[in-house]
């Protein structure tokens, strides 16, 4: 992992309690944070307070919100997925999904997968969990049978910790480690004074176990695993099933697709500039047959320095394996956020559907993703077109 004074860190919820706290060491160690909340005006005093980089403003009981923050949070190191609630009495989030599980469980999965492609490698994500963990109905995630404030809280917080191993799991091929913890038991915050009863621990017990986590060289390549403080433990046995952790991440895609009403996508808005061209990597690549296959990387490198040659804004979408590939002045590259067959092709349909209503030509041959990205508004141009607007700047 890079040092700390190298990295550029998002903590969600760090207006209050322990992520102000962690936020706050993370800058004194000479961090760029990025501290989060809801309310504009905590989030100006925390940040100002830590002397963060910046404050970002979104409510994560919104899935919209949620994507704008991956939007705005750029390229990162490290992400401290901490934001969380207890609530007392069933409540519903603004996209109709029981409150405590979308905030606490619903909106880090989605900023997760949004913000995949910006995490500079060795990168590291830290979901801070609970050591208080109760079984998942699969059939009732929102709890509509019967409902218990704590219950809700405890299974928002196994589901973090079933999203951290699966995850793990879907990021084998790269160098992004994520892990769960319980930070401390009853902290002295303000969510545990008004929700559970007495403080039992001090939040700096707290900052001691997330900031190993984040910041320790020592733990380079541990992922999937989950703590409680500073010493690994075992989470609760659903955690382990597989099958449930496939159904549960299934479920979750599902649900912020259907709040959104786009497909679930793994990128994060480029805020460097407007696009214009959308383009299929690797399709464009093999629409000229020389033997490009025996050096990818060379190819990938030559069709990038010709498109920034363009002089037009140009979002590339490659598969594979991520590797430092500088895309010049009007190239951005984002290479697709897992591997397997068409999972570049699944981000760019999502982009496409992010970017619906505004001017955009996706570059590709592959008929069922062009079939796709038309249903959403957008252009299509041939690969072998493309190619030819590129050979023509020769």
């Amino acid at each position: 992992m890079r040092p700390v004074d190298e990295q550029r860190i998002l903590v969600t919820g760090s207006t209050d309690g322990l992520g102000r706290s962690v936020a706050a060491e993370l800058a004194a160690r000479g961090a760029r944070v990025l501290v989060h909340g809801r309310d504009p005006g905590k989030v100006e005093a925390a940040a100002r307070e830590a002397g963060a980089e910046a404050g970002l403003v979104a409510d994560l009981g919104e899935l919209a919100q949620v994507r704008r923050l991956a939007g705005e949070a750029g390229e990162l190191d490290t992400l401290v997925n901490n934001a969380g609630v207890i609530e007392p009495r069933r409540r519903e989030s603004a996209d109709g999904y029981e409150l405590t599980f979308a905030v606490n469980h619903l909106s880090h999965f989605l900023l997760t997968e949004l913000l995949l492609p910006r995490l500079r490698e060795p990168a590291r994500i830290v979901n801070v969990s609970s050591i208080g963990q109760a079984p998942l109905d699969l059939d009732d995630l929102m709890m509509e049978r019967s409902y218990d404030g704590y219950t809700a809280y405890a299974r928002s917080k196994l589901a973090q910790i079933m999203f951290t191993i699966e995850l793990a799991g879907r990021l084998a091929d790269r160098d992004v480690t994520v892990v769960a913890l319980h930070p401390a038991t009853l902290m002295d915050t303000n969510m545990v004074r008004k929700n559970l009863g007495r403080p039992m621990s001090s939040v700096e017990e707290g900052v001691e176990a997330v900031l190993r986590l984040a910041t320790d060289p020592s733990l380079d390549g541990v992922s999937g695993r989950f703590f409680d403080g500073t010493r690994e433990s075992a989470p609760h046995a659903q955690a382990l099933d597989p099958d449930v952790r496939r159904r549960l991440w299934e479920e979750s895609e599902r649900l912020t697709r259907a709040a959104t009403d786009t497909p679930p996508c793994a990128l994060g808005r480029a805020e460097r500039f407007g696009r214009r061209w959308l383009v299929d990597g690797m399709n464009v690549i093999g629409s000229r047959p020389t033997g490009w296959w025996r050096d990818r990387p060379r190819a990938m490198r030559e069709l990038v320095e010709e498109m920034d040659r363009l002089g037009e804004p140009v979002t590339v979408v490659f598969d594979g394996r991520p590797f430092d590939l500088d895309g010049g002045e009007w190239v951005e590259v984002l290479f697709a956020s897992r591997s397997g067959r068409n999972a570049a092709d699944d981000d760019i349909a999502a982009l496409a559907a992010a970017e619906a209503g505004e001017e955009l030509r996706v570059v590709t041959s592959d008929s069922d993703l062009a079939d796709r990205v038309r249903r959403s508004g957008a252009e299509v141009v041939g690969a072998g077109a493309f190619r030819e607007r590129l050979d023509g700047l020769r």
